[in-house]
């Protein structure tokens, strides 16, 4: 018998909920999922997991949301 794990579930409530506080970004030639989760303090699974992708690839002039910049993701002034 398989029984999924629902850790994931947990992060991520419901289906392709995009965290509040990310802000819609509109992918350039040359953004990759490992450059933006650099810049933007967070891990390609998370974007993938907010933004329902089921693949690394990222179409060039899409829209996927990521962390608001503006805010202190670092945790310094």
């Amino acid at each position: 018998i398989f029984i999924p794990q629902a850790s994931s579930a947990s992060q991520f409530p419901g289906s392709c909920e995009q965290p509040l506080d990310w802000k819609p970004h509109r992918v350039k030639p040359g953004d990759t999922l490992p450059k933006l989760a650099r810049t933007y303090g967070t891990t390609p699974y998370h974007i993938m997991k907010a933004n329902c992708l089921d693949q690394v690839q990222l179409p060039t002039d899409s829209e996927i949301y990521l962390p608001d910049q503006t805010l202190d993701h670092a945790g310094s002034n």
